[in-house]
């Protein structure tokens, strides 16, 4: 039988109810953040799209933070880029110290001699 606290709330990171409700309790959690940090509802593919609002009112429950409070930190990438996407890109973007040149170099390379 399914009870409250297995009821999933971050489908990316698999973090149900209860575990946020417990951290919230054990730590004294106040912000969405806070829980973001002890429990990583928030942390996967989505970075919280799906749960940070649900978050929010378990801390409002709670009566730890009243909603809208604390705006939700996202981290770039917001959304899951293939790093050959990135380093196809790499030249269209302008370094503040000049020009930078990207290379791949072999572990071999690097314990040569000139």
């Amino acid at each position: 039988m399914t009870t409250k606290d297995d009821l999933i709330i971050c489908r990316c990171e698999c973090v149900s109810f209860g575990q946020i409700q417990s951290s919230i309790r054990r730590s004294g959690a106040q912000t969405v953040n806070q829980v973001k940090k002890l429990t990583r509802a928030g942390m996967g593919l989505c970075q919280g799209r799906t749960c940070a609002k649900v978050v929010e009112s378990i801390l409002t429950s709670e009566g730890e933070m009243p909603a809208g409070t604390e705006p939700y930190q996202v981290r770039p990438p917001v959304r899951a880029l293939a790093v050959g996407v990135l380093a196809d890109a790499s030249d269209q973007f302008d370094e503040p110290a000049g020009p930078v040149r990207v290379d791949l170099t072999r572990a071999a390379d690097l314990n040569s001699e000139p």
